[in-house]
């Protein structure tokens, strides 16, 4: 009795054992299971996140790409800008020195016409020959510079001798179209 009771006990325990190694493996597939599970979902995870990652490089990328073509444009624009500005100086110093000198050929004019008939015959006919060099001179086109368009300079002199032909040759014009042919004077009859 002893005996079949020790031995029941042995199967018992054998079985027992077996149920434990069972059990264990069951355990050790269902954990095996679930870890491949959370590998799967954090390789998941991890290719989201690389996606992610990618769009906003490449965001950035087009970010910066606009940034450095506006500042390219506005460093271009700064330096046209600078360029017109330093004609622009240049432009206005030429202006007040022909100011001036327009200002001072004035005063000289003034002083100069108190001259004898005589001088400025003299003076005039030389004077035609150079307005009139002067003339095809102006009317020549000229080349702009690369610092800005220059006008030829300014020459009081030619200006006032021009200014001084242009009003003899409308006095002449002006002479002549009120001249009318004069009738003969009447003889008055001794009666």
């Amino acid at each position: 009795m002893f005996l079949c009771r020790y031995e029941d006990l042995l199967r018992e325990k054998e079985e027992l054992e077996e149920g434990f190694e069972k059990f264990r493996h069951d355990v050790k597939m269902s954990q095996a299971g679930n870890a491949s599970k959370e590998v799967q979902v954090l390789k998941k995870v991890i290719r989201t996140l690389e996606a992610d990652l990618l769009k906003e490089k490449t965001k950035h990328q087009r970010l910066t790409r606009r940034q450095t073509d506006e500042n390219r444009g506005l460093l271009l624009e700064l330096e046209e800008l600078r360029t017109s500005e330093r004609n622009l100086r240049i432009r206005v110093k030429s202006l007040t020195n022909e100011l001036a000198t327009l200002k001072r050929g004035r005063r000289v004019g003034s002083l100069s016409g108190n001259r004898t008939p005589s001088q400025s015959r003299k003076r005039s006919s030389s004077g035609d020959r150079r307005s009139r060099d002067e003339e095809t001179e102006r009317r020549k086109p000229f080349t702009p510079s690369p610092a800005g368009t220059r006008h030829p300079r300014f020459d009081p002199t030619a200006y006032i001798r021009d200014k001084q032909r242009k009003r003899k040759e409308a006095d002449s014009r002006f002479g002549r179209s009120r001249e009318k042919p004069k009738a003969p004077p009447r003889s008055r009859s001794h009666s």
